[in-house]
């Protein structure tokens, strides 16, 4: 288990429901845009809802077990820091996370940024870490050639992922 997250809330529903699923997605992200700790969302296949309570650094989903993250869908948050409005995007963590325990799709909000990714690919975790840092240096060869002015470094990282991963899909909203 993980000491600093914890689930706070467990409520029934039917997975195979879109619009329940986006309507606590929705309201997720009303609730959690502009808290000072990570939060999360797990929707599972078998129909159970997870909240759950991080630090300000993280919140880890895997609490619920593996088996219960597969084919899940997670919704969580990263805090926004004063004077922005929002946060970056996607961690690799977050990533690594979705790759290990096989998430069907994760969604972030952070003030008012709203992002998706989803990775049905087949690379494992070590290849995916490697592919995370090869698109850094990209992102970073970009920034020092002026070919690209970096706002959201994480951001730019996951952008480049969707350019060049079969199965990686990532969009600004959801």
């Amino acid at each position: 288990m993980d000491r600093h997250t914890e689930i706070i809330k467990t409520k029934l529903i039917n997975f195979s429901d879109k619009t329940t699923i986006k309507r606590l997605t929705i309201a997720f992200a009303r609730e959690y845009n502009q808290v000072d700790i990570e939060h999360a969302l797990v929707i599972t296949p078998n129909g159970i809802a997870y909240e759950l309570s991080g630090i300000a650094e993280s919140v880890n989903p895997e609490v619920i077990g593996a088996d219960q993250l597969r084919n899940s869908i997670i919704v969580h948050n990263h805090p926004v820091l004063a004077g922005e409005i929002m946060g970056d995007s996607f961690s690799l963590n977050d990533i690594l996370l979705s790759v290990r325990n096989k998430v069907s799709k994760q969604y972030l909000v952070s003030g008012v940024r709203r992002n998706t990714f989803v990775y049905s690919g087949s690379l494992s975790e070590k290849e995916i870490w490697l592919e995370y840092k090869k698109a850094r240096n990209v992102m970073l060869e970009r920034a020092f050639s002026r070919e690209a002015d970096i706002d959201w470094e994480r951001e730019e990282i996951i952008k480049i992922l969707a350019e060049k991963l079969k199965g990686f899909d990532y969009y600004d909203y959801f």
